[in-house]
């Protein structure tokens, strides 16, 4: 689904596929959603009911991207590295 970028909370809180501005939401399985800026950054991931981030920043593009895409969970468990949630999304495909 098309949308712009500070609409885009409501797919990715109810884990839908949406198509925003360099900012998309990718359902890869029943278990595994993920966000990504740029097509290739992955910036949240949700896998197994478990809301993942990462604390590494990038660019400002990317920090907005991730500022209007967080998830409205309480529970998110936020990693060091892009390297580690790439790792998790691997581990999970």
């Amino acid at each position: 689904m098309k949308t712009i970028n500070s609409e885009c909370k409501q797919f990715v809180n109810k884990c839908q596929p949406f198509q925003g501005n360099n900012l998309s939401g990718v359902r890869v399985s029943d278990t595994l959603y993920v966000v990504y800026s740029y097509g290739y950054w992955p910036i949240w991931a949700k896998i197994k009911n478990q809301w993942y981030g990462h604390k590494q920043k990038y660019s400002r593009t990317t920090s907005a991207h991730t500022t209007q895409s967080k998830p409205e969970s309480r529970n998110i468990h936020m990693l060091d590295t892009v390297e580690q949630l790439k790792e998790n999304i691997a581990a999970a495909n």
